[in-house]
């Protein structure tokens, strides 16, 4: 009888965006490790979607992936650094990715915790920034919870 490895081997059949991510990383000096190579991978093999380190690290353990949480962060952090990810800070510590980096908006229900994308659509006046600085894009989260006469009218 086989016994079972610690470790799964990692995917064969790897996204082609999960490959051309780990080039770019790899032609910009960042080492493709073996924990990175099976981020990249768990990341981007299906459609684009938003989550937490916390969930991601979940997923890969239950995949046989020997990695902690701290990889898992320093990862996703790397990866947005190089713009293969977004980063959605949703306030009181809770933070999200996007494997999505088009422009586009979020709304976010707040009693839900349910994340989407929406269209982007133009801002209107910003404050002026700060000397030296220039504005690339802005961003933003639509945070909503259902109201209280939409709870009453349902209960009616």
């Amino acid at each position: 009888m086989a016994v079972a490895s610690e470790e799964t081997p990692l995917e064969p059949l790897v996204s082609e965006r999960a490959q051309r991510c780990l080039e770019d990383l790899e032609q910009n000096a960042v080492r493709p490790t073996l924990q990175r190579r099976a981020i990249v991978a768990h990341i981007f093999q299906g459609g684009a979607r938003h989550f937490s380190a916390e969930r991601l690290h979940a997923e890969l353990v239950a995949k046989r992936r020997r990695l902690s949480l701290a990889t898992v962060y320093n990862t996703l952090h790397l990866l947005t650094r190089h713009r293969w990810l977004k980063e959605i800070v949703l306030g009181k510590g809770q933070t999200l990715f996007d494997s999505n980096v088009s422009f586009h908006h979020h709304l976010y229900n707040i009693e839900t915790r349910a994340i989407e994308d929406i269209d982007a659509v133009s801002v209107g006046a910003l404050p002026p920034l700060p000397s030296g600085l220039s504005l690339e894009r802005v961003e933003v989260v639509v945070c909503v919870r259902p109201s209280k006469n939409a709870a009453h009218k349902n209960s009616a």
